[in-house]
């Protein structure tokens, strides 16, 4: 398998299975994506079970939003991984994040650090800061200040922006020279990938 075959694995279409045909490989970005579209987007990937308008009216009242704060912050770590194709050094956590966050989420300074907050608020607290708000849709954006102080959070935001993200970051990586994509690739057999038993 060549660099760009590892690549396209981790961005594009995963679930190959190992050469000795005994379990399955899957990508943690698209893993994430999928529990993501999940979440956020359950009345659309449930269609096929036949609900009523009522039914998936009612399934639109219980989408978890945690879950989906969680997923979209785990995507911006898991991206800037990859892009750096490192782990971050002691203490570069947040350095790591923000980054990636300005760079390819097109987040200006102030935002990138209070989604860190929001990150380390749900992570570690499973809780929102003062002045914080989630809402399933608005704006066409991942956030935004109001003049009040509060900052809101768009959760099919975050769901669209984390997809299109690693389509560019992906476009990224397949354009850099053989020996970044090798740099790539070894991060990516190392870090990203999970296996799986095949389903009988």
């Amino acid at each position: 398998m060549n660099p760009q075959d590892t690549i396209d694995q981790f961005f594009i279409k995963d679930g190959q299975l190992t050469p000795d045909g005994l379990k399955i490989k899957r990508s943690v970005l698209l893993a994430l994506i999928e529990d993501m579209k999940y979440s956020v987007q359950l009345p659309g990937k449930w269609r096929n079970l036949g609900h009523t308008p009522a039914q998936s009216a009612h399934l639109r009242t219980m989408l978890p939003s945690f879950t989906v704060v969680s997923l979209f912050c785990t995507g911006i770590d898991v991206l800037a991984r990859v892009t750096q194709k490192q782990l971050p050094p002691s203490r570069q956590n947040r350095a790591f994040f923000t980054r990636c966050s300005y760079d390819w989420f097109g987040l200006a300074r102030d935002e990138g650090d209070h989604l860190w907050n929001l990150r380390n608020n749900i992570i570690h607290s499973y809780k929102l800061a003062p002045h914080s708000i989630l809402e399933q849709y608005g704006y066409n954006r991942i956030m935004k200040s109001f003049p009040s102080g509060q900052w809101h959070y768009y959760l099919h935001a975050m769901y669209s922006s984390l997809t299109q993200t690693a389509i560019d970051i992906n476009l990224h990586l397949s354009g850099e020279s053989s020996t970044e994509k090798q740099r790539t690739e070894m991060y990516l057999n190392e870090f990203g990938f999970f296996y799986m038993l095949p389903t009988q």
